[in-house]
């Protein structure tokens, strides 16, 4: 019997030890996950920001393309005579426009 109160004794005590193991190992791997999780994160925000930055400057040349455009638009109007409203935008976008130019 006392074989197999020793055996019972050895086989809880491995038993705790391979538990203790497995969870080290267990927040081991979830730190190793974490960790990936983070650079996989740092990557698509560069990507995102990439992305962005790249939209951002289509959409500020488009925007150039659309404000020489009403300026044309009004430049031909107010050429016909067209008074008040459009003499006022048109210095108005006039002024934008050489302000644009010499901030940039």
């Amino acid at each position: 019997m006392e074989f197999f109160e020793s055996a019972g004794h050895v086989i809880g005590v491995f038993a705790g030890i391979v538990g203790g193991i497995a969870a080290v190992c267990g927040l081991i791997y979830a730190f190793v996950r974490w960790i990936l999780r983070q650079n996989k994160q740092s990557t698509d925000i560069e990507a995102l920001r990439k992305h962005h930055e790249d939209d951002q400057a289509k959409l500020k040349e488009e925007l150039c393309v659309i404000t020489y455009a009403l300026f044309a638009a009004l430049d031909g109007l107010k050429q016909q005579g067209c008074n008040g409203a459009v003499t006022q935008a048109h210095t108005m976008l006039q002024k934008h426009i050489n302000k644009s130019a010499h901030d940039q």
